[in-house]
């Protein structure tokens, strides 16, 4: 039994470009897939950004309509008759916690013994919505075996004062490292100016990500210099808000919807700084990116300083543009500091060939307890 193939079954709404879709990619990519296969149990019927990928690895997407009908009736009925008749997956690491818990009564049903719960968030969100999450992840705790957490603040967040075990939003630093070639490249793409400091943003444009107060701080930061740009990755369900918000502050011709980009690492190299300035965060892997890119990272005060990986990472008051604004104005862009910033990274827990190891041999050591277990 120890050579036979353990397949993985990861739980996630679906498989967008966001932290926790790109943290489960980056661990995806380092495994050997002759002993650990990833396969996903998604909630939408539309493809995403990573399917192509995954299933060019040999990773099987398995796609139930619980977004689409939000019938849980059915998706119960529908993951009970899946598990009964798929009894190879002895291992379910579950990084949806609003539903997991659901996912996970119907797995316990099943026999599955192992079921991993990783919380990648800190907060439940705000408003309506929010208060339905902060109700429906209450029960998660108790259905889990493991539980696992990107920091101090998603891990009480989630389990309460049951432990939890610190896993790093690790990447694949080197892929990050700075290229003037590339910076130059990217720039030119999008018409820049060869003396335009181009400040950044990576994330889905949601609530949480707070592009309200980013488009009021650029607003501020123009006014003291004209030639700043601001270039926005993502998608999301306020972009069209956010492109109307734009306009209306007269910065249509400064800011930069640039969509989802599959070369992220080009496009960091190509910003000068990166402005995270979120509502709140479990551990934001776009600032380790950044940091891997050696970018003044601009932060909120409400995200954790467990990833602050060296001394170029700035907590600011979201109320406070000013604050923002002087930052981004004492920034000079020096290539061979952002070089030495990547090694910094690189020797820190945030590099993914350390943690991929940590997880397969995590993972063995799960599925051969079950393997051999006679109960």
């Amino acid at each position: 039994m120890e050579n036979q193939l353990i397949r993985v079954m990861q739980v996630i709404p679906d498989m967008r470009s966001g932290g926790a879709e790109n943290f489960i990619m980056n661990l995806y990519r380092k495994m050997n897939k002759d002993e650990i296969q990833f396969d996903f149990s998604v909630h939408y019927k539309e493809r995403r950004f990573f399917d192509d990928e995954i299933e060019s690895y040999g990773g099987k997407i398995y796609r139930f309509s619980l977004r689409n009908d939000n019938s849980v009736i059915k998706y119960m009925r529908d993951l009970n008759r899946f598990y009964k008749n798929h009894p190879e997956y002895k291992l379910v690491h579950c990084h949806w916690n609003s539903m997991g818990f659901i996912h996970f009564l119907v797995a316990k049903h099943n026999k599955i013994k192992v079921r991993i719960g990783h919380s990648h968030n800190s907060s439940a969100g705000i408003g309506r919505k929010g208060k339905i999450k902060k109700w429906l992840v209450k029960p998660y705790k108790y259905v889990t075996t493991l539980n696992l957490a990107c920091s101090d603040a998603s891990g009480k967040f989630l389990w309460g004062k049951r432990p939890f075990e610190f896993i790093p939003n690790a990447i694949d630093v080197n892929r990050f490292r700075f290229s003037e070639e590339a910076r130059n490249r990217v720039r030119r793409e999008w018409n820049l100016p060869d003396d335009a400091v181009l400040l950044g943003h990576v994330g889905r444009f949601n609530v949480q990500k707070n592009h309200k107060q980013l488009i009021a701080i650029f607003n501020e930061v123009v006014q003291n210099n004209k030639n700043c740009y601001l270039m926005l990755i993502g998608e999301g369900e306020l972009s069209e808000q956010i492109e109307n918000l734009v306009s209306e502050y007269n910065l249509k011709d400064k800011v930069i919807f640039a969509g989802v980009q599959s070369d992220m690492q080009d496009y960091y190299s190509a910003m000068d700084a990166f402005l995270l300035p979120s509502l709140y965060e479990g551990l934001p892997l776009t600032a380790v990116e950044a940091q891997a890119s050696g970018l003044p990272t601009l932060l909120s005060d409400t995200i954790t300083t467990e990833v602050k990986i060296n001394d170029n990472v700035y907590y600011l008051n979201n109320n406070s543009a000013k604050d923002w604004c002087e930052k981004i104005d004492a920034l000079k862009h020096d290539g061979q500091a952002r070089l030495d910033y990547n090694d910094k990274v690189l020797e820190s827990v945030y590099n993914i060939d350390e943690l991929a190891k940590k997880i397969s041999d995590l993972y063995k050591k799960l599925y051969n307890e079950q393997v051999n277990d006679k109960n």
